[in-house]
């Protein structure tokens, strides 16, 4: 019924059973540089966290300010415990690193708990993933570690609707930093899915 299953993702459903949490993997170096092999700029620093547009109109967009206690609320509600102290992903704040693999490993441990009906690992791994995506500081240069996770839930096989709702609103308010990568557009001209649940979102 479970095909596939991923070694690190198999050892942190085990670590979960004994200790209820588990560890991912550290975030990989980004010294090298971006993918274009260019050093990166002050636009960093400089990006704003808001688009300009607005977002913050968006009331039921879980990350919205106001919204977001409520949804960490509610997760928290139906886990017998409190996800451990140092689960916030190191505030994922180093441009110095890249946390896709980080957010990759949250998606498919929310992926094979959904398959394998295991209630409290798939809201654990779901809250997890809001938390590292809330603490993310996205920027220019760091879409592409977005765009990878985008991919895994809206073109591969085994689409978890959770997973899609949180990556959505990830985009939406994040919006004007998104559309600056071309990857993102085309992304969204390839999948219509994506293209209508963002925009629609939007302006709800």
């Amino acid at each position: 019924m479970i095909e596939d299953v991923d070694e690190v993702v198999f050892a942190c459903c085990c670590e979960f059973v004994y200790s209820g949490d588990y560890y991912v993997p550290s975030p990989t170096s980004n010294l090298l540089g971006s993918d274009t092999g260019q050093p990166r700029t002050e636009e960093v620093s400089s990006q704003p966290k808001l688009g300009r547009w607005g977002p913050r109109n968006l009331i039921r967009n879980i990350f919205h300010p106001m919204t977001l206690p409520r949804i960490y609320g509610y997760l928290l509600e139906k886990l017998d415990q409190a996800p451990r102290a140092e689960a916030a992903e190191n505030s994922a704040t180093d441009h110095r690193y890249s946390y896709a693999n980080v957010f990759m490993c949250h998606a498919e441990i929310n992926r094979f708990a959904n398959n394998a009906d295991w209630t409290s690992l798939r809201v654990l791994s779901l809250h997890r993933l809001i938390q590292s995506l809330e603490h993310f500081e996205l920027s220019k240069d760091r879409t592409r570690e977005i765009i990878g996770l985008l991919q895994f839930c809206f073109e591969d096989k085994g689409q978890i609707e959770d997973l899609q709702t949180v990556l959505r609103d990830y985009v939406v308010w994040n919006v004007e930093v998104m559309m600056q990568d071309t990857d993102f557009s085309k992304l969204l001209d390839r999948v219509p899915s994506l293209q209508k649940a963002v925009f629609r979102s939007m302006w709800n």
